[in-house]
């Protein structure tokens, strides 16, 4: 019995012990909590953006600056040299990477440095992306272009006479030629195109592209070239209509118009085959841009079999993140083109000339050339090509 009795005293004392830990543990976890959000540790602490605006810097700013953000909690800063809607001037002139200019740099490592503070840096001029006067073309950012011939069974294709393929900044490098069957749809007759189309942006509603047929024609695709007035940012959608009677009109597509390229704007929208005599694109009053200006170079419709939005899945635009994301481009019910067998793709290659099988056969050379893309916002001293990002000698 009195073992009994000291083993439940015992028991109980553990028990008292492993309570008061409990309550003393948890009063500890709430007391260091309480005390790090009342003054956290540096790793807790916020950084800051820290534009340096069109060269208007002093060692005595930055100073100041800094001084300022360590007093009122932050913990570093990410450093960007930019040119917005700044005037230079307004102190010594500092252009990017001169002497003085990286007198100051060197100065913001020190103070940062001195206050405790991290210190982050874009790679270049401007916040996006890597980029500077000193990238040649043949080290920047790169696109495929291309030109096509068509060929029948039993012609020629002079290979090595293919013209050159739209090309930029005075560079360009083959990387194939190719040939492969046509599309029955890339044989129908062209349709007329609307060129140098101009919209101006409507109070309210919509502002109409229209393409109008003396019969119904049979259509696929349409393609807009050279697009500049869109607004990039919101969520804008526009919506392209047939009708065969000019008063009752029913949907085909709808799409984003948030979308830009460089240097081109182009879009390229496929659908399920229609067959109508009127078809119309509908621009909301809130997809056009400041100006009020919408401009299309070239908008045409086609029987051809196209990738939807086949700019925006290859990059050669882009959308911003302000107007959706890429999901907006993926669109399962677009009827894209199925593609060409691989088998049926003949590699021309570093020959000459070559004489086509049966049939209607398109050739094609491809190459590359820069994009044309600057870093940006970049004061003029600091612009420059992006860099080849896919480049070992280009990020170097």
């Amino acid at each position: 019995m009195w073992a009994d009795l000291a083993d439940r005293k015992m028991m109980k004392r553990v028990l008292i012990m492993v309570v008061a830990t409990f309550v003393l543990s948890r009063q500890s976890i709430a007391d260091v909590l309480e005390n790090s959000f009342a003054a956290p540790p540096d790793s807790a602490k916020p950084r800051t953006y820290w534009f340096h605006m069109s060269g208007n810097i002093t060692k005595p700013g930055i100073t100041a600056d800094l001084e300022d953000m360590k007093e009122i909690g932050l913990g570093g800063t990410l450093f960007m040299n930019v040119s917005v809607a700044m005037p230079t001037g307004l102190v010594e002139k500092k252009d990017f990477m001169t002497p003085a200019w990286q007198g100051c740099f060197q100065h913001m490592l020190n103070e940062s440095a001195r206050l405790g503070l991290d210190f982050g840096s874009a790679l270049c001029d401007g916040w996006g992306n890597a980029g500077g006067p000193e990238i040649p073309p043949e080290l920047a950012m790169q696109q495929l272009t291309w030109s096509e011939v068509r060929v029948r069974g039993g012609e020629t294709a002079e290979v090595a006479r293919l013209p050159q393929p739209a090309s930029q900044l005075d560079y360009y490098r083959d990387i194939a030629v190719l040939a492969f069957p046509t599309e029955a749809g890339d044989l129908a007759a062209p349709l007329p195109k609307r060129m140098k189309v101009e919209l101006k942006r409507p109070p309210k509603g919509f502002a109409d592209v229209c393409f109008d047929f003396d019969a119904p024609v049979n259509v696929h695709e349409m393609t807009l070239s050279d697009v500049d007035g869109l607004n990039p940012f919101g969520n804008p959608m526009a919506v392209m209509e047939s009708s065969d009677d000019g008063l009752s009109w029913r949907e085909v597509k709808t799409f984003p118009t948030s979308w830009r390229g460089h240097p081109r704007t182009d879009l390229t929208l496929a659908f399920n085959p229609v067959c109508a005599r009127h078809i119309r694109v509908r621009f909301p009053s809130e997809s056009f841009a400041r100006n009020g200006l919408l401009k299309i170079a070239e908008a045409s419709l086609s029987a051809k079999e196209r990738i939807h939005t086949w700019q925006a899945k290859s990059a050669i635009i882009g959308h911003n993140e302000h107007g959706g994301g890429a999901d907006r481009f993926l669109d399962a019910g677009a009827a894209d083109a199925p593609g060409i067998p691989l088998a049926s793709v003949v590699n021309l290659t570093g020959k000459d000339r070559w004489v086509a099988p049966e049939g209607d056969w398109t050739v094609v050379r491809v190459g590359h050339t820069p994009t044309g893309a600057h870093n940006a916002p970049a004061t003029k001293a600091g612009v420059g090509l992006e860099c080849d990002k896919l480049s070992p000698r280009g990020i170097e």
